[in-house]
């Protein structure tokens, strides 16, 4: 009987699935799990760890990563993988308080170049767009889901970052990205409100944490969510 191929296979770990925690070999055959069972037999496996009271678990995605200022895949994917994570992806755009700047398309693809020569895990992109952007977002959203980056995100608030977008411009947005058959992230919160409360009560010297809350009430959460789901 010939045996079977695999590329590596883990003996008797306790494997985390979906239905239960068991004691279990998992069989990996050119990146891909080929077979878990008890006591697997017949592979010529490459290599072989024995995971003897220790857990086995999928790999983690982390889809909400910032890799920005002076932080790196590399660094950023090493302490990722500490944690367990195996795939990154990233929140990447022009966005000049995060360390990046130009435009977005050009941005996203050297961060794509220079990730693929120093991440350790896998990684995606989330296109990210601020107010720099407006005249540019709906064309930008398309060349970056033919280079194969097909989700976004866009911002309602943070007016004094630069990264609030207008009305017009999310609209642009979310017809391009539905348009190429992309997915639009929207940070909703009514901007224009919270920079008015915030510069209300740092004037009058409202400026500890349990002024936070206040200074950006609900409400004005629930308004920008239901004037993106209008758009």
């Amino acid at each position: 009987m010939s045996s079977k191929k695999a590329d590596l296979l883990i003996k008797g770990g306790l494997v985390v699935s979906g239905q239960d925690i068991s004691k279990k070999d998992v069989a990996v055959y050119q990146g891909k799990i080929e077979e878990i069972g008890p006591d697997l037999q017949g592979y010529d496996a490459k290599s072989t760890v024995v995971a003897s009271k220790r857990y086995v678990l999928p790999g983690g995605i982390d889809s909400h990563a910032h890799p920005v200022y002076e932080d790196r895949m590399d660094s950023y994917s090493i302490a990722a993988a500490f944690g367990g994570i195996t795939t990154v992806i990233a929140f990447v755009g022009n966005i000049k308080s995060w360390g990046f700047s130009g435009y977005t398309t050009d941005v996203v693809k050297a961060f794509i170049e220079e990730s693929e020569a120093i991440s350790y895990l896998d990684f995606g992109v989330h296109g990210t767009y601020a107010a720099a952007d407006e005249d540019t977002i709906g064309r930008s959203i398309s060349e970056l889901i033919t280079l194969g980056v097909p989700s976004f995100k866009v911002f309602m608030s943070y007016k004094q970052r630069g990264m609030m977008i207008s009305d017009e411009a999310l609209l642009t947005a979310l017809e391009a990205a539905s348009y190429e058959g992309g997915l639009t992230q929207v940070h909703a919160e009514t901007g224009c409100c919270i920079e008015y409360l915030t510069e209300r009560f740092v004037s009058s010297g409202k400026i500890k944490p349990e002024h936070f809350l206040p200074s950006q009430p609900n409400i004005l959460e629930a308004e920008a969510l239901n004037r993106a789901g209008t758009f």
